[in-house]
């Protein structure tokens, strides 16, 4: 494990998926990815990657915690692969920053992963997915993979009466990122979108099952 300002873990081939604080293994310990194995298991086997023998790893990032959920699912679908996860717990929430400071963020965060000689990047936060993937892509030499199309892709799939609900940040609401591509596969789908900013503090304290966060998600669900 490298010492930086953030959170870096490096999750080595045939070892069990940690972090370097007990928060992130019981968040991993949590963590349910069988929707994230369904959106990525699709997006993964039309990625091209780069042939060098210098990119060696996959590289994840989020701006916390949340994006183990994603390496989870990674390190089961692509076992003999090296995963390199990077949490800007420093920085947490991006939600509530402008699409410039994300954008900032999230370039300083994969030229990082490019250090590490990464063969892809896996952005696993809906914030940067929303408004900072066209940048990404046009920095980088490597592909660039966003959560928002592969997450749209599986509430298609799973719906029942074509009614879907968001939930995330400000920035990724107001964005308008998952109505889009919900809709871009499917015209006749309903969306329900709703900005849920105290989620994030919650969770990133370890609140998962706690009482408080229960209200909260009560309080969204609710018509």
């Amino acid at each position: 494990m490298k010492s930086m300002s953030w959170e870096i873990e490096r999750l080595k081939r045939c070892s069990v998926l940690v972090s370097s604080t007990e928060l992130n293994k019981k968040a991993l310990a949590a963590a349910s990815a069988s929707t994230t194995m369904m959106c990525l298991r699709r997006t993964w086997s039309s990625i091209t990657f780069p042939l060098h023998e210098r990119f060696t790893s996959i590289g994840v990032f989020d701006s916390g915690i949340g994006g183990l959920t994603v390496a989870k699912a990674l390190r089961e679908l692509l076992p003999s692969e090296d995963i390199f996860y990077l949490g800007d717990t420093a920085r947490v929430p991006y939600g509530n920053k402008s699409a410039e400071t994300v954008e900032r963020y999230s370039l300083e965060l994969a030229g990082m992963l490019m250090r590490e000689n990464a063969k892809t990047i896996v952005v696993a936060c809906n914030t940067v997915s929303s408004v900072a993937i066209p940048k990404l892509r046009t920095s980088v030499s490597v592909p660039v993979i966003g959560v928002i199309e592969p997450g749209a892709q599986a509430a298609i799939a799973i719906t029942r009466n074509r009614h879907i609900g968001v939930i995330g940040t400000r920035a990724t609401i107001r964005s308008g990122a998952y109505e889009n591509a919900l809709r871009a596969l499917n015209v006749h789908v309903r969306v329900s979108s709703r900005a849920c900013p105290l989620l994030v503090p919650l969770i990133e304290e370890g609140l998962l099952n706690d009482e408080l966060t229960d209200q909260r998600y009560r309080a969204i669900s609710t018509p």
